[in-house]
């Protein structure tokens, strides 16, 4: 049939909520509960997240804080010291990134994140403090 995969990208679940905002915009903002669908398109996506936050929807919200540090390690070297911080700190979303293309001493990129700004503080600093020393590389290397 000619019109079936139109019809199949438009479908949406039934708890959707479509919003036809009063803005000229073409476009409807679409959502499922905290959940936003928007455009792909970089400057399409902004415009859209503008669009949405103009009635206030997301003030007040949690924010999703987010840091990172650099090693010049392998992830082996320090699996014991991050092993220990991930299991210390169960709220925190801790990652090991080797890198793909190391840039001098950036080898290893460890991240952390967390709606907690302060449980992301403290595991950072955590693993800072026991890291061996010299692993550690500051931000300006």
């Amino acid at each position: 049939e000619k019109g079936a995969p139109r019809r199949k990208m438009a479908q949406l679940p039934r708890t959707a909520r479509v919003e036809w905002l009063d803005d000229g915009n073409p476009w409807p903002l679409v959502s499922m509960r905290n959940v936003y669908i928007l455009a792909g398109m970089p400057t399409a996506f902004q415009r859209m997240f503008q669009r949405a936050a103009k009635d206030g929807r997301f003030d007040n919200v949690r924010r999703w804080v987010a840091e990172s540090l650099w090693l010049d390690a392998d992830e082996e070297e320090v699996l014991e010291v991050l092993q220990e911080t991930v299991d210390e700190f169960m709220f925190v979303e801790i990652g090991s990134y080797p890198a793909v293309a190391a840039e001098g001493r950036r080898r290893l990129n460890i991240s952390f994140e967390s709606f907690d700004a302060a449980a992301v503080a403290a595991a950072r600093a955590r693993l800072v403090a026991a890291l061996p020393p010299g692993l550690l590389v500051a931000d300006d290397d």
